[in-house]
């Protein structure tokens, strides 16, 4: 039983890896250009491409403290994704802001978004370790990269295509990349 549980958690990783690069060439791909609708300035693009990183890089110093409090890294990983999803959502209903504030909060979304995600790795890289054996895991994540990097490329092309077909309306095509990159997360 523990075998099969085992197996089924590591096919599971490599759906969960196809969603994420789904949600990944969605989000992260079209992050400026969203922000740059809602008028953002030159520094303004500066400061949604720093600030992410910067706040994630601090919190990285807590996320043991994140999995100790949610008692384990499954726990963990679970809040994180979750968080991430919320923010991903959140920052899709930033366009029924005014262009001001939809800014400033669509940057305090995409922050959540990115430390969300960088406090779901180390946890679940624990898992990973603990269900694929060292001398399958360069097979493995070779393969599960692959994957990725096709879903990615993928989902660039799509949401390219959905902002395209919607640009007549508004911001209606940011709204909905964003709100899929959620349910690709979700």
């Amino acid at each position: 039983m523990q075998r099969q549980n085992v197996k089924r958690s590591v096919n599971a990783s490599i759906n969960d890896g196809i969603a994420w690069a789904a949600m990944s060439g969605f989000a992260d791909t079209y992050a400026v250009p969203m922000a740059m609708a809602f008028g953002a300035s030159t520094m303004t693009v500066g400061l949604l491409r720093s600030l992410p990183s910067l706040v994630s890089s601090a919190f990285q110093m807590l996320v043991e403290r994140f999995v100790l409090a949610a008692g384990n890294c499954k726990k963990a990983v679970l809040i994180a994704v979750g968080a991430q999803a919320l923010s991903l959502y959140a920052a899709a209903g930033a366009v029924f802001l005014p262009k001001g504030p939809a800014l400033v909060f669509f940057i305090c979304m995409v922050v959540l978004y990115t430390v969300a995600g960088n406090a779901a790795s180390p946890p679940w890289s624990v898992l990973m370790g603990e269900y694929i054996p060292p001398s399958k895991r360069g097979d493995f994540f070779g393969f599960r990269y692959q994957l990725i990097g096709l879903s990615f490329f993928s989902a660039g092309f799509v949401a390219s295509k959905i902002l395209n077909l919607l640009d007549s309306r508004g911001l209606w095509g940011f709204f909905t990349v964003f709100a899929a990159a959620g349910v690709f997360r979700t």
